[in-house]
């Protein structure tokens, strides 16, 4: 997982979205080891508000807490064996790019405790770039 510290991404309501994302991580933690990604200077916040159950590491620069899009996809082989691929994200292309958006699937080996690998291709969320543009950040307000 990945801890939310931005506040240019999440205004007002970062508070909420982290209180959320700390409930979220010790629920699952009560059945499966968790680790949370958080940037170095919000990670004392992510370790109190997630508390003993959940790991909190440094390792990787993150900002936001959309790990499922930047973070490494883990396989597993015929054998058993598992590794991570990241899949070079591009930070959902021109809505919201962000510096540490890029990082996380470079990460060490040693991180993920399994190989890991980048891909050369780029993915990202939302519609295809061939049959629509990327959506705007922020999301137009309902009327």
């Amino acid at each position: 997982m990945a801890w939310p510290d931005s506040t240019s991404i999440w205004g007002n309501t970062l508070s909420g979205v982290q209180a959320d994302i700390a409930l979220i991580a010790r629920t699952i933690a009560k059945y499966e080891p968790v680790v949370m990604c958080a940037d170095s200077g919000a990670a004392a916040q992510a370790r109190q508000l997630c508390g003993s159950t959940v790991t909190v590491i440094t390792t990787i620069p993150v900002g936001d807490c959309w790990m499922r899009d930047s973070g490494p996809v883990f396989r597993t082989d015929g054998a058993g064996g598992l590794d991570a691929i990241g899949l070079n994200f591009n930070g959902w292309a021109t809505s919201r790019p962000t510096p540490r958006t890029h990082s996380s699937p470079d990460a060490s080996p040693r991180t993920w405790a399994c190989p890991s690998r980048t891909r050369t291709w780029s993915v990202r969320a939302g519609p295809s770039s061939r049959t629509a543009p990327a959506p705007s950040w922020p999301p137009a307000a309902a009327s």
